[in-house]
């Protein structure tokens, strides 16, 4: 008998101990094999998904849809490698290792990815913003970058916080001249600073095109909010 038929043989043989050991047949372990190397290539985005996902556990309906439309998997093996699977740190780690290194493009889209997973059911609440920062701080964006997430995200945080640090000023502007976009957010121009950043608000989670349930009229949603940003730029102190 040659070495190489004799290594295949002891490999065989090896094999069929292993499947007895683990109670599971060589096409059950085939078929698993097959499943992992399907979806190796994205564990770096399902390790981070997850830290995002756990964060709204009621949501996680809505983010098996949005992921399955993006990824192409099914129910199960979003469910498996998304919200069951656990990672270790020495995983995440290396993930996260992987996902600093994309390119930037690839960086923005997945980020993109992670704010539309946190607004899915009711809005980014603290934790799920806090962690989304230091996501974009891990990744190495500069500040242009972040300040560009943080204009289109902020109004969808369910505490509202205005993170911009321009400003402007109504200084010499005119009441008359800034009565068109009170009247846009829905406000006299009496409104206090905090009754404009709750009115903007609110009008961010009615019309924001990123929205699950704007699907079917962003352009219309775009133009929207176009407006709204334009009326509390004007207006606000």
């Amino acid at each position: 008998m040659n070495e190489e038929l004799k290594g295949k043989k002891e490999k065989t043989a090896r094999k069929k101990i292993i499947l007895e050991k683990i109670n599971l047949s060589e096409d059950e372990c085939n078929k698993i094999y097959d499943e992992f190397k399907k979806v190796k290539n994205h564990l770096t985005y399902f390790s981070i998904i997850q830290q995002v996902c756990r964060l709204n556990p009621n949501a996680s309906y809505s983010q098996e849809d949005l992921l399955k439309g993006l990824f192409g998997f099914d129910d199960a093996t979003i469910k498996k490698y998304v919200f069951e699977k656990e990672y270790t740190e020495e995983d995440l780690k290396f993930y996260g290792e992987l996902a600093i290194a994309m390119d930037l493009k690839e960086k923005k889209s997945f980020v993109d990815l992670l704010f539309k997973l946190a607004i899915v059911l009711d809005g980014i609440h603290n934790d799920e913003w806090k962690l989304l920062m230091q996501i974009l701080a891990d990744f190495k964006f500069n500040k242009n970058y972040i300040n560009l997430f943080i204009r289109r995200y902020g109004p969808l945080r369910t505490e509202f916080e205005d993170e911009r640090k321009d400003s402007t000023s109504t200084g010499e502007r005119t009441v008359a001249f800034l009565n068109p976009y009170y009247a846009i957010l829905g406000l006299d121009n009496s409104a206090s600073e905090e009754e404009i950043k709750k009115a903007y608000h609110a009008l961010a989670l009615e019309h924001h095109p990123d929205l699950p349930k704007n699907a079917g009229r962003v352009k219309e949603c775009e133009e929207m909010m176009t407006k709204i940003n334009e009326a509390y730029e004007k207006i606000k102190n």
